[in-house]
């Protein structure tokens, strides 16, 4: 197996999150991002928020993931983005296509 990581952030918005996903992309920082929708719902100053967000899951590579982290901080729209990562198993072959995905991307 391959170690992979995941990466869960989300941006207020479909165009917002696309925009993040596709700066990742091209910097190299991803192989791939999957968008979804989702309803999230906690504390915010003082009163409970319930917001409409899309959730960004972001496949990387160890090697990617400082920059990813330091760059998602600076392009993202919130004060406070959401960051949790998680270490993952690849299959090899899965493993190895990210990390080319993220290499070719990045290169253009």
């Amino acid at each position: 197996m391959t170690q992979a990581l995941l990466v869960l952030t989300t941006e207020a918005d479909a165009a917002r999150a696309e925009t993040l996903a596709r700066q990742l992309l091209q910097e190299g920082l991803a192989g791939c991002i999957s968008l979804r929708p989702v309803l999230s719902l906690y504390p915010w100053e003082g009163a409970l928020q319930c917001s409409e967000e899309v959730q960004l899951l972001i496949k990387t590579m160890p090697d990617r993931v400082d920059r990813l982290r330091e760059r998602l901080l600076q392009l993202h729209s919130y004060d406070l983005p959401q960051w949790l990562q998680w270490e993952a198993a690849a299959s090899p072959a899965f493993g190895a296509w990210l990390d080319q995905a993220a290499r070719v991307t990045g290169e253009n």
